[in-house]
């Protein structure tokens, strides 16, 4: 708890000696705590712009939601490293990690959005990230989903789908001014 609060604070070097204190002396029956730790020490690293702890830790842990959170990190190093293609490898690594998870289809998808590229990729990936998404979820996939089939030049899908979303979230005004955007 002492790490976590001072990397909050933003102290990585505090962080991770207790981070580390936590590692060495825990008891075994700790695994989830220790994980957390771990992840956390990694992220300590990506914070002074190191990803290689962020990628130890994806091998050491690759079905934990936080090395789902590491690839999102590792995207993002190279996104301020002007790296595309390491940063869409990253995505694409990420998405084949999580095939059942809905922030990761819409996270890939969204990206490609940004980067106009990969874009049927991007909509089949949209299209599943909706299929799994719970219905709190959906209206952000949908507008994902209708954003990429806009940019593809399917505009009566695209008006289709965003008035799903709008079902789900009625007060949403984002969903509203894409519709006024896609009719338009």
């Amino acid at each position: 708890m002492l790490g976590k609060k001072y990397e909050d604070r933003g102290n990585s070097e505090l962080s991770k000696k207790y981070f580390n204190q936590f590692i060495n002396n825990s008891p075994i029956n700790m695994e989830n705590e220790l994980q957390d730790a771990q992840f956390l020490l990694a992220k300590a690293d990506w914070d002074n712009g190191e990803i290689n702890s962020l990628e130890k830790f994806i091998i050491d842990y690759p079905t934990s939601e936080n090395s789902f959170s590491a690839y999102k990190l590792i995207s993002r190093y190279y996104i301020t490293t002007h790296d595309t293609i390491s940063e869409i490898n990253t995505l694409k690594i990420m998405v084949n990690a999580f095939p059942q998870n809905a922030n990761a289809m819409n996270s890939y998808a969204w990206r490609m959005v940004e980067l106009n590229t990969n874009l049927e990729d991007a909509l089949e990936k949209a299209i599943l990230g909706v299929e799994l998404a719970d219905d709190d979820l959906k209206p952000m996939i949908l507008d994902t989903q209708a954003e990429i089939e806009w940019m593809l030049g399917d505009v009566a899908s695209a008006i289709n789908t965003i008035k799903k979303a709008i079902l789900l979230n009625p007060e949403d005004s984002y969903l509203k001014s894409q519709l006024g955007k896609f009719e338009n």
